[in-house]
């Protein structure tokens, strides 16, 4: 079995991939294309078009499940950070004096 320790630094890890996965430009601008084209065919397709429809419906809710996927990787990142820190054994303040 893997040290906590070696579990949350992994985790971190990932996060800090999924951060850099969101803040790339590249796939923002992926991601506003696609909304856009979304956005577009939505506009374009009659109601009664009801397979058109969802289709438009499934694409957004996918879309936006990839999206929440990789916050949820970031904020757990995050949250394993701050775990680690607190585990991390705290220095006196004497033997920040004594060096």
């Amino acid at each position: 079995m893997k040290d906590r320790n070696i579990v949350l630094e992994e985790i971190v890890i990932r996060g800090q991939n999924a951060s850099a996965l969101l803040n790339n430009p590249i796939l923002k601008e992926a991601f506003a294309k696609l909304e856009a084209a979304l956005e577009e065919r939505e506009l374009a397709t009659f109601t009664t078009d009801t397979e058109a429809c969802q289709d438009i419906i499934r694409t957004k809710q996918l879309l936006a499940g990839l999206q929440r996927n990789i916050t949820t990787l970031l904020d757990s990142g995050k949250l394993a950070a701050r775990e680690l820190e607190m585990r991390r054994p705290k220095e006196s303040i004497l033997r920040k004096l004594v060096r």
